[in-house]
């Protein structure tokens, strides 16, 4: 989307201020001495790109020079004027990118299975990070509790962005006036503690960080046990880190986040993080350790066939293997069910209708894909 395409009805909502604050809170300077009803404002580094944005909505070309301004910034932040636009409409709230970055997306697309879990992984993710900044724990076996449910619950899925399969979730820091730690003294007695919101989004890009600077050096057992001073991460956080990535080959996680013009993250914010791909298997391993050790349950469980592997054919096989989900006490719970050709067959009726299943079995957990064992009992699950 170009200059000529940015909605002149969402421009008109955008004060002649905001952008210079957009850019003041990314570290640009503005430039003094300039006379005329414009700002200039200059980008930290070498390269002296500077873009003068209008101060009057009375300029008969206002709206094309705020336009031209915003894709000068887009360009210089490689991101479309839209995306860019889009983060002023919002200046109260932090807005978290979930990115996806391989050839698999290369189109902006995603496998509707695939992006459910990447959007519930998102989920968990906020909620994992609302409870370490909250309380510092090694596995939290409620989620949705307190701060953390209510934060949830103010955030809101944003526009799809470009750029491989991007989410985006806004998290208003208004809408939610409880502050952490505040009675504890633990920001000392002239220290204003950031909102909850912002704690949450700083607690869940320095979390990872720490995670991707531990793991991409062998530091496991420093993860599982931290040293004096470490962040304590949680299993729940690398589940959902996991969750969200799904061992796509070739394919990394990047968070980064725009934050709040309104309030100010301070000078060492950490602003984006990238998960490489290596990172993923000691994920894996961190989350199997900090999880407390849980004994096979066997029991009957309802839900849905999520996805189905097996071959197409009926005459070419003797079973297959299903995906099947199912909602824990606050997660969707996903397992790998391997059933026999009869009981697949109902399978695939009850995926292509959308309907729910029930089966007996031993529920196995994983760190990130579960098993239901030695099943008993399958079948289409009357609601009625």
């Amino acid at each position: 989307m170009g200059t000529k395409e940015l909605p002149e009805e969402l421009l008109r909502t955008v004060a002649p201020n905001d952008l210079v604050e957009y850019l003041l809170a990314r570290g640009w300077r503005q430039v003094k001495g300039i006379k005329k009803p414009i700002a200039v404002l200059r980008p930290r580094g070498r390269v002296q790109t500077d873009v003068q944005i209008p101060l009057n909505r009375e300029f008969d070309d206002y709206y094309f020079r705020m336009s031209e301004a915003i894709a000068e910034v887009a360009a210089k932040e490689s991101r479309a004027p839209v995306a860019v636009l889009n983060d002023l409409l919002v200046s109260s709230s932090d807005i978290l990118r979930f990115r996806l970055d391989g050839p698999a997306y290369a189109d902006g697309t995603i496998p509707l299975e695939d992006g459910l879990a990447f959007l519930n992984g998102s989920r968990k993710a906020l909620l994992s990070a609302a409870c370490e900044a909250t309380e510092e724990r090694p596995f939290f076996s409620k989620l949705t509790r307190g701060n953390s449910l209510e934060f949830l619950n103010s955030c809101r899925l944003g526009q799809t962005e470009r750029g491989s399969f991007v989410a985006v979730l806004l998290c208003p820091l208004d809408v939610f006036n409880t502050r952490i730690n505040n009675e504890e003294g633990l920001w000392g007695s002239d220290v204003q503690p950031d909102p909850f919101p912002r704690q949450v989004t700083k607690r869940l890009l320095n979390s990872t960080l720490h995670i991707c600077r531990l793991g991409s050096t062998d530091q496991i057992e420093r993860l599982v046990n931290p040293q004096r001073g470490d962040l304590q991460v949680s299993a729940n956080l690398c589940e959902a880190l996991l969750e969200m990535h799904n061992f796509n080959p070739r394919t990394n996680l990047e968070i980064t986040t725009t934050w709040a013009r309104s309030l100010s993250p301070g000078r060492k914010a950490t602003e984006s993080v990238e998960i490489p791909m290596r990172v993923f298997p000691v994920l894996e391993e961190v989350a199997a350790k900090l999880r407390p050790k849980q004994e096979p349950v066997q029991s009957i469980f309802i839900g849905k066939v999520a996805k189905l592997s097996a071959e197409a054919n009926k005459e070419d096989r003797a079973d297959g293997e299903i995906i099947f989900a199912f909602q824990g006490d606050d997660e969707l719970i996903k397992a790998k069910v391997l059933l026999r050709a009869p009981d697949y067959d109902v399978a695939c009726d009850a995926h292509k209708n959308g309907q729910y299943v029930t089966i007996k079995g031993i529920f196995v957990r994983g760190s990130r894909l579960h098993e239901i064992k030695e099943y008993s009992k399958f079948g289409i699950q009357s609601l009625f």
